[in-house]
């Protein structure tokens, strides 16, 4: 009877934090939603949206345009022409891995 107590209090705990990381998954996409149909932003490493022309780096911006006209196969096949991308084929059922520097 001793050893249910902790195993209750282990369960509701777990339980707690599936329901707060729906919750803060939800929120995190509506306000994402409601961001990007504004203008083209840039987020950061300290995850926080940015004007694009206000950055400190060099960003490469790829459009829905772009992309839709685009005749690769693949995301990894549109990323491969942009600085810091490295794409490796892991020959696993074709799948290809991507590394982006920063």
């Amino acid at each position: 009877m001793l050893y249910n107590i902790p195993c209750r209090i282990y369960i509701l705990s777990t339980l707690s934090l599936c329901i707060s990381g729906i919750v803060s998954t939800a929120t995190a996409t509506s306000s994402e939603t409601k961001i990007s149909n504004e203008e083209t932003l840039v987020v950061t490493t300290n995850r926080s949206a940015s004007n694009l022309w206000e950055s400190p780096a060099t960003i490469q911006v790829i459009d829905q345009q772009t992309l839709q006209n685009s005749t690769n196969a693949s995301i990894a096949d549109n990323l491969q022409d942009i600085p810091g991308v490295e794409i490796t084929d892991n020959s696993l059922a074709g799948r290809k891995q991507i590394r982006i520097r920063g």
